[in-house]
This record gives C-alpha cells, sequence and structure tokens, in this order.
C-alpha cells in the first residue's frame, strides 16, 4: 500500500492510522512471505526472533510478546517500508502519536505509561541520503512546542531543531537492528538520493502493564 507518511510504500498496516481495527489484526500471507525472504537476503532471522532475543539480553527474563487483544488476538507485528528516491520521512517524535484516536483505544490502554519506543531492521540502505537522524532534545523539552508548531515537510522545523540539539545518525547495514527511543527523541528520515530505495522492517514497542515487553507495526 502506498504509505500515508512518505512517498513510497509500506506492507503492515501501521495502527495510528487504523480506522476499522478488525482488518489490523490480520497480516496477509503474502506480507508474511516477502518480509521472510527480505531477512533471508540480508542473512539474519526473522525480525520477531532478533528483537525478542536482543530485549531479553537487556532486560533478563522479562517476557517478550506481540501486542494482544484482550481476547488473545495478535495484532500485525511489523511493516516493511519503502522509502523512494526523493522521497524523506519528516521530523517527529513517536509519542506525539497519542494524540491520535486509535492510539488512544487500541494501544494506551495496553501500556504501563504513555511511551513506546521503536526497533527496525535495515533491509537496503540508498546510494545516498536516507540517513536517520536521531536529535538530542526531547519532545517534551523547550524548544519543542515551537517546533511541534513549525512546518515538517521542508526543512523549516529541521533548522530550527538543529540550532538548539546536536544529533546522532546511527551507521546501520543491511541486517543491522537498532532499537532507539524514538518515542521522546525528536528524529527524521532526510531525503533519499540516488536511483537506490531505503528499505526496513520495523516495529514499535512498550512496556505492558504486566511488566512484558510487547510489540506492534
Amino acid at each position: 500500500m502506498l504509505s500515508p507518511f512518505f512517498p513510497g510504500r509500506a506492507w503492515g498496516r501501521p495502527l495510528t492510522v487504523e480506522k476499522s481495527f478488525p482488518t489490523y489484526l490480520a497480516t496477509s500471507p503474502v506480507v508474511a512471505e516477502l518480509a521472510s525472504r527480505a531477512c533471508q537476503a540480508v542473512n539474519c532471522a526473522p525480525l520477531d526472533s532478533l528483537f525478542e532475543d536482543l530485549v531479553r539480553a537487556m532486560e533478563g527474563d522479562v517476557p517478550v510478546r506481540v501486542a494482544t487483544t484482550t481476547s488473545g488476538e495478535p495484532y500485525v507485528r511489523w511493516s516493511l517500508r519503502e522509502v523512494k528516491p526523493t522521497g524523506r520521512i519528516p521530523l517527529h517524535y513517536e509519542d506525539e502519536a497519542f494524540e491520535l484516536p486509535a492510539m488512544q483505544t487500541y494501544c494506551e490502554p495496553l501500556l504501563a505509561k504513555r511511551h513506546h519506543m521503536s526497533a527496525y531492521l535495515t533491509l537496503q540502505n540508498p546510494q545516498s541520503g536516507g540517513e536517520l537522524r536521531v536529535y538530542d532534545l526531547l519532545g517534551t523539552e523547550a524548544p519543542s512546542p515551537h517546533i511541534q508548531r513549525l512546518p515538517r515537510d521542508a526543512d523549516v522545523a529541521t533548522l530550527a531543531l538543529a540550532d538548539v540539539s546536536n544529533w546522532t545518525v546511527p551507521d546501520t547495514q543491511p541486517g543491522d537492528l537498532l532499537i532507539f527511543d524514538a518515542g521522546r527523541r525528536w528524529h527524521e528520515v532526510r531525503t533519499v538520493t540516488g536511483t537506490r530505495a531505503r528499505w526496513t522492517m520495523g516495529m514499535f514497542f512498550g512496556q505492558a502493564l504486566d511488566g512484558s515487553w510487547i510489540y506492534w507495526a
């Protein structure tokens, strides 16, 4: 499907734009097969396994599981994302999404606090550009309220943020899994240049009411 957030495509329904929740609970076998082939292409284990193993290594024996409804139906686990040349993902921080109805209804009640993070697997880097910038400034810190009101689809907000915050560009290669505090930290994907698209597979995660870590697309 065409992404509602950037020039490109996404496979796996993002919860943030979900309007008919029952459709969100099923992952197409075609999408599952595509994801399996993508992981094989970069010679790594399935994203679910990589993520769960890494979180257990950091957190000990705390359970890690896909988010589920109260009746036990699993949420969509991850999404595949292609950002095409000339595309970008505008400046944002993920906890802003808690203002959206779908997040308030289907995600926030599952979590111990109003906060979630991000994990993504690099499948293909573009020829140039397309780098992830993770800023030091948190979305809850001044002058974030001013930055929130600036246009995000150009460099207006980026230039304002760059004046007051340093940033990091993680060096991820195909097969690398990155986990970062996307919920609180401003971040963006810069414009993809050249002829090759940026491909990733990602998920969001947070701590559930029972202390386990849960994840969803």
